[in-house]
């Protein structure tokens, strides 16, 4: 819900599907169901007195199986999010501070990128290249690759003006 709120609303730094011709009713609607709406079973689950049976008998079963279904439609709408808008092929890189031009050129050629724009020193990178080669960055010294999720995969699509 935070990020909803900050990054989303007040901040405006990136939308939840950029290339919607309706952004703002995916932000509403990823807020609710991933935010409000795991806030609300939650607030529940750790409320209820009715419904306990001190044995782990039913309500256990029935709460656990609620968490595990939250997590699944979690993870797995987070692995959809991790998808670009359909109009940017681009990938930002982020590469550990000291690693030298050279080193950052042979990591992107090995994984066939093509440098659309970069800082002076290469440490950040915007690449063309194969959305399957992302990973293998982390192999070559990057420390932040946009659309693999680790830690944040949705920075590469941000509407944020450089």
């Amino acid at each position: 819900m935070l990020d909803g709120v900050l990054s989303h609303w007040l901040l405006g730094i990136h939308r939840i599907k950029i290339d919607s011709e309706m952004p703002l009713l995916w932000d509403i609607g990823w807020f609710l169901v991933f935010g409000l709406l795991p806030a609300l079973v939650g607030w529940y689950l750790l409320h209820r007195d009715g419904d306990r049976d001190g044995g782990g008998g039913p309500a256990l079963r029935r709460t656990t199986a609620t968490l595990v279904a939250l997590t699944l439609l979690s993870v797995g709408s987070g692995g959809w999010a991790l998808q670009p808008p359909a109009d940017n092929p681009f990938t930002t890189v982020v590469f550990r501070g000291g690693a030298a031009p050279s080193q950052v050129e042979e990591a992107l050629s090995a994984v066939q990128a093509r440098v659309v724009w970069s800082t002076p020193d290469m440490g950040v990178v915007v690449v063309d290249m194969p959305a399957l080669q992302r990973w293998k960055l982390y192999q070559r010294g990057a420390l932040l690759v946009g659309g693999t999720g680790v830690p944040a995969g949705c920075f590469n699509w941000s509407t944020a003006e450089a």
